[in-house]
């Protein structure tokens, strides 16, 4: 609306406003709206009519921008008692995004008054759900510092903001960008006061009132200039058919200068790929013009690589059905896109436009080749059309868009590509002058390229049709002439036919001789990759099908730039001299790499007659060659070597169809060569990825034992310093003893878990499926850590539901996930804090996961009051040896391999593990497990959750035999050779009243053992001399020693350990450090075991 029109509206409303009901003046408003088309003049009236109708200093409709950034395109000001913004930019961080977001989800409206510093939210709809919410009022809070400075500023005391929000449609989504909502949020109305003023609910409810009127106004807008936008697009597709279809022939110069007129385009290319090898392509051009790829040749453009392989792909088909909807085609832009920047491909449907469409050429990086042949000129943008009918690439038609220089006029001075840290102090207009922009494509120049793709293709085949259809007349012509001929010579004609027919028999029986010669070839590489087989198989028929005197494969040194190589293979007529193996070292075999030449088939047909350099002449004499067929072996696209077709006796004339033939063996061959290549870098990749697992595990075998040793002396001698064997101990000593076995046990940890892990990652742990009680093994993993938790005061919490009974899994190894949770709950949780163990089954068809769902699932949860993980911190969590935090290293003491070790584990099982966790809260971890179900036997009795207390948490000590239980003959043999665990082991049963004698080595301790008959041996396994195992078996050889027990106590605990111990003989295993009580319960056994029927039991 022209300031004529506005002021008049003005003075309308101005004298009727006084007496108009809100009812009224909407009624009015919402007329003027249904009485105009032109958006803009219904903007105009709406800001003046709501301006006067409010009473406000100024009244305007902010539209958002595509690139975020705001403009004023309508405004009402009173007297000019605040400056005029019409027309002038805003920088998009005035509005935050938050701020957006909130405007569109929840279409919040504001309302401030600086005099009373309280700035009024009101929503209309609730941000979480999208409903529309019952109690719409408006809460205030005082107003941000910054936003108060602003809006000073301005000049404004007082304002109102409401948004414009418009549903999306298939019309409009592609003008607006969503929010994560189905709608869009196109601009803001705004209330702006120069004094106080207060805002009632009545007065939000009817600017609501318009602004819902406004939105609908804007959506009839944005179809009507898409109808527009359709029609013009109609109008100039119609122009242009006309100019291809309306004359006899084809008017391609006059249709590609209309294209270019219709896009705005500094200037365009139209290029018709050549027919045949005969013929080169066409080119139409149009305006400003980038120049050739090559000045010498005039080689255009369009015939770079990857332009020609983009158009290839316009016509490729996916043959699986289902990638054909999730994979976008091989070189197509989407997928060159993700190959430069190594991301995965992106998912794309077939219906989703060819187009190319670059709006700067300088910042696409698939065009870096080619903006050497831009740079003389101010082309910035370009559009690439591909042409093609059916199957077929029938070339390409470019637009161009030369840079421009941009105006924008913004409110007030700032610096457009940084972020502004503080309000601005003047709104003033300011203008800025961007150079050298690029201008961008729109969605409708694509759409309307699609349309013109189509027009052009069929036009262009029509000419094609139309030139081949004249050609054929013309040879039409020709053949009636020459049948004429024919028909007086008769006799002639019938010779001819006949020795044509002779000569086709002839080519047929060669061809299918070639054809079954290469489907053997074929077949012997599908059968071996041994390729001194094949090349000798190959050759020999080769040689015998083209009656060749020669045929050989040629190998290039690598090293030798193609100047050095040898025969590897051949097969050779008889009386002619063999060239395999024999080095051949010739200068002038350095064309054949040259990147121009790697593809050149080589023909000679007579030495004699050939202009060949001496070197070249004397290494063919050297082999009697006086004519030759050379096909280039190729390993992808580096070449490797040569497939030489060499006759010795005479020079040759080779036909078209031998050297097709050579070409297709020597394309199979390179696929020989290749699969070849590729099967010994995988077999050499295994052998070295088994030579490091063997390496490994050697290494985590001797670090184990040799750290169990030192280890086992250490924890014994402090259980035995524990239990008093030395006598009493003070608390201080006491105490340094506990420091010291603590210490221990976390060496003890730690080693434990690499071997664990080692085990997992060398696939050497097979898991053990049987019938496990879900509640006795939560209420064990519970039992195991309850120390931990009564000394922190932390309470135990075990909820399982009645319908969990017996299911079949792995309990040792879910036993020690739930373990090494439970442990790091405590760990991280403060005193008087609490912990909790919750189970529940899962149905299989409720189950939506990564891994097998056809199975039901068991999950544990344990869920602590602790100190929570931070979600930055969270994909730390199961690296082994990472510590989330290096702080609490220090603070909570651990290896760093418990949570490596769970996810492993669970993973082991083909299972999962989830993570929730706040800081200062707690954690909940959440293992998920698949299992089978076992028949029910009887009713399970129902379990209720239930607390551990103190005394549920206590464990029942292990009876021992009492010193009086111990029979006077209880005679122990100790075999050790570390002086340090003899004075441990000796000392603690000593003590306990076993009589105990030593043995060094395992000589010894046969010799003991004959001597003194022990009732039990405790056996080391790595000894000098005889090692532990030899000196087992030896000792089971003799008879009058078959019922004596053997204790195997060895730092050998790696995977395979504990089964060649009992192999050996012995009736027990215990692996290093030992638990003294531990060795006590296990002496028990083997003693009750000698007094009843002498049986081994392997525990």
């Amino acid at each position: 609306m022209n300031p004529a029109n506005e002021q008049e509206a003005q003075s309308s409303v101005q004298e009727q406003s006084g007496g108009l009901t809100q009812q009224l003046m909407l009624h009015r408003i919402s007329n003027r709206i249904r009485q105009s088309l032109e958006l803009q003049e219904i903007l105009s009236a709406t800001v003046a009519e709501v301006r006067l109708f409010l009473g406000t200093d100024r009244v305007k409709i902010y539209q958002f921008q595509a690139d975020g950034h705001g403009l004023v395109i309508a405004e009402s000001i009173c007297e000019n008692r605040l400056p005029s913004l019409l027309d002038l930019h805003f920088p998009a961080d005035d509005i935050p995004p938050y701020a957006r977001e909130l405007y569109l989800r929840a279409r919040q409206r504001t309302i401030i008054n600086l005099d009373s510093h309280q700035i009024g939210i009101s929503s209309l709809d609730c941000v979480e759900t999208g409903e529309s919410l019952e109690n719409q009022d408006i809460r205030y809070r005082p107003v941000d510092p910054c936003h108060r400075e602003y809006m000073s500023a301005m000049g404004v005391k007082s304002s109102v903001v409401v948004p414009i929000v418009i549903e999306a449609t298939n019309s409009s989504k592609t003008l607006q960008p969503s929010l994560a909502t189905s709608n869009y949020l196109w601009g803001l109305l705004v209330s702006h006061h120069s004094e106080s003023r207060v805002v009632t609910e009545e007065d939000l409810l009817f600017i609501q009132s318009v602004v819902d009127q406004v939105s609908i106004a804007i959506a009839q807008s944005i179809l009507l200039e898409r109808v527009r936008e359709q029609a013009q697009q109609e109008a100039n597709i119609n122009r242009v058919t006309a100019l291809l279809y309306t004359t006899p022939t084809v008017q391609l110069q006059a249709a590609l200068e209309e294209v270019v007129k219709v896009f705005q385009g500094s200037g365009g290319r139209l290029y018709l790929s050549s027919q045949n090898s005969q013929q080169n392509a066409e080119i139409y051009t149009c305006g400003t013009q980038p120049q050739p790829l090559d000045w010498v040749t005039g080689r255009p453009i369009e015939e770079n690589i990857l332009w020609q392989k983009y158009l290839r792909s316009v016509v490729t088909k996916i043959d699986d059905q289902a990638d054909s909807h999730t994979a976008s085609k091989p070189w197509s832009v989407p997928w060159m896109r993700a190959m430069y920047a190594l991301k995965e491909v992106p998912q794309t449907l077939e219906t989703e436009s060819d187009i190319w469409a670059i709006a700067d050429i300088y910042k696409e990086p698939l065009f870096r080749t080619l903006t050497f042949a831009f740079e003389s000129t101010q082309i910035r943008g370009v559009l690439i059309i591909p042409l093609y009918f059916g199957q077929e690439v029938l070339g390409s038609l470019s637009i161009f868009r030369d840079e421009v220089d941009q105006k924008l006029t913004w409110a007030g001075y700032h610096q457009p590509d940084t972020r502004q840290l503080s309000p601005r102090k003047s709104f003033e207009a300011w203008q800025q002058i961007k150079k050298g922009q690029a201008q961008a494509w729109t969605e409708a120049n694509i759409r309307l390229a699609q349309a013109m793709s189509e027009r052009f293709s069929s036009a262009v085949k029509q000419y094609q049709l139309y030139n081949q259809v004249q050609i054929l007349n013309a040879n039409l012509e020709q053949q009636v002439e020459i049948r004429t001929l024919e028909l007086q010579e008769s006799i002639s004609i019938a010779n001819q036919k006949r020795t044509l027919a002779e000569k086709l028999a002839k080519d047929l029986a060669i061809f299918a001789e070639q054809q079954q010669t290469l489907m053997g070839v074929i077949t012997k590489i599908r059968e071996s990759l041994d390729l001194s087989k094949i090349f000798q198989a190959t050759t020999q028929e080769v040689r015998q099908l083209l009656n060749a005197d020669r045929v050989a494969v040629f190998r290039f040194d690598p090293n030798s730039d193609f100047t050095l190589g040898e025969i590897i293979s051949e097969d050779v007529r008889a009386g002619y001299v063999s060239a395999i193996a024999i080095p051949v070292r010739d200068g002038c075999f350095r064309n054949y790499g040259k990147p121009e030449s790697q593809r050149k088939f080589y023909i000679l047909e007579d030495i004699e007659q050939a202009d060949l350099d001496p070197c070249y002449v004397a290494t063919l004499v050297k082999f009697q060659i006086k004519a030759y067929l050379i096909a280039p072996l190729f390993i992808g696209e580096t070449l490797w070597g040569l497939l030489c077709i060499n006759q010795c006796s005479a020079a040759r004339q080779w036909h078209r169809k031998e050297k097709e033939f050579i070409t297709q063996i020597a394309t199979q061959l390179g696929v020989a060569v290749q699969q070849a290549k590729l099967l010994e870098q995988a077999q050499n990749m295994q052998i070295a990825a088994d030579a490091a697992n063997q390496a490994k595990s050697e290494f985590l075998a001797s670090m184990s034992h040799e750290l169990r040793t030192p280890l086992n002396a250490i924890l014994g001698m402090s259980e035995c310093l524990q239990e008093n064997i030395f006598g009493e101990l003070n608390s201080s000593q006491k105490k340094a003893i506990a420091t010291i076995e603590s210490s221990g046990q976390h060496l003890l940890a730690l080693i434990n878990d690499i071997l664990d892990l080692a085990k997992i990652e060398s696939g050497k742990v097979e898991l053990q499926i049987a019938p496990v009680s879900i509640n006795n093994l939560c209420s064990f993993s519970l039992s195991f850590v309850k120390q931990i938790a009564i000394s922190k005061n932390i309470e135990l919490n075990l909820d399982i539901p009645g319908n969990v009974d017996e299911i079949t899994l792995d309990e040792l190894r879910t036993r020690q996930i739930l373990i090494n949770l439970l442990s790091n709950a405590i760990k991280f949780t403060p005193e008087g804090g609490s912990v909790t163990l919750k189970v529940w089954l899962e149905e299989a068809e409720g189950v939506n996961s990564s891994f097998n769902s056809q199975y039901p699932h068991i999950k544990f949860s344990v869920s602590d009051t602790g100190i929570g993980i931070a979600q930055a911190d969270i994909p730390k969590l199961f690296q082994s040896f990472v510590q989330v935090d290096s702080s609490l290293n220090r603070q909570y003491t651990g290896t760093g391999l418990g949570l490596s070790l769970v996810s492993r584990l669970v993973e082991l099982q083909n299972g999962s593990i989830d993570v929730v966790s706040t800081v200062g809260q707690g954690s909940c971890f959440t293992v998920t497990l698949p299992y089978f179900e076992i028949p029910d036997k009887e009713q399970p009795e129902v379990l209720q959750p239930q607390t551990i207390s103190e005394e549920q948490q206590s464990t029942p000590e292990a009876s021992y035999l009492s010193s009086d239980d111990i029979p006077e003959q209880l005679l122990i043999l100790l075999a050790e050779d570390n002086q340090a665990n003899i004075d441990t082991f000796s000392a603690y049963l000593s003590m306990q009243g076993y009589q105990v004698i030593i043995a060094k080595n395992g000589e010894e301790a046969i010799n003991a053992a004959q001597e003194y008959k022990p009732k039990i041996i405790l056996m080391d396994i790595q000894m000098p001399g005889i090692d532990g195992l030899e000196t087992i078996r030896r000792i089971r050889n003799l008879s009058e020693l078959a019922p004596v027990q053997i204790i195997a106590l060895t730092a050998l605990a790696m995977p395979g350990d504990r089964e060649r111990c009992l192999t050996a003989g012995a009736n027990e295993y215990l692996a290093k450090p030992v638990v003294l009580k531990e060795l006590q319960a296990t002496i028990d056994r083997c003693w009750n075991r000698s007094q009843s029927d002498g049986r081994t039991i392997i525990l």
